[in-house]
């Protein structure tokens, strides 16, 4: 069920990206193929253990119809990879754990100005592959 949804989600956006252009008018379609880095500081508690902050990365598509002027709705799926390192007080031992997700949004993105714009919706995470330490 999983590979049916995100070749679906795949398939809509690489439909759209023939049409990808720069402009925010009524009416149009617009695609993106996107990636990313940085560093990712988890919180919370673990008995005994602490966090320390790691590189995460991620990569996917976006693709999104302008239903009025600099108003879109969006749709999109992305891969990404979050470690997170945990340190051990007892005996001084380190795990690191791959997480691994398929990332889907439904959302709306309102264009302030050129290059600048707003963006917000629903952010769905599914596991991908083991989770391995």
């Amino acid at each position: 069920m999983k590979r049916k949804v995100i070749v679906a989600v795949s398939a809509f956006c690489l439909l759209f990206a023939a049409a990808a252009h720069a402009e925010n008018a009524a009416g149009q379609f617009s695609a993106e193929i996107y990636g990313g880095a940085g560093v990712g500081a988890p919180t919370g508690s673990y008995p005994g253990a602490s966090s320390n902050a790691d590189t995460v990365f991620n990569f996917g598509a976006l693709c999104g119809y302008t239903v009025i002027d600099n108003l879109a709705l969006i749709g999109g799926v992305e891969y990404a990879s979050k470690p997170m390192v945990l340190k051990y007080s007892l005996d001084s031992e380190k795990d690191t754990f791959k997480l691994h997700y398929y990332d889907f949004l439904l959302g709306a993105r309102y264009f302030a100005t050129d290059g600048f714009y707003f963006e917000g919706g629903l952010f769905y995470g599914l596991k991908a592959g083991d989770q391995k330490a």
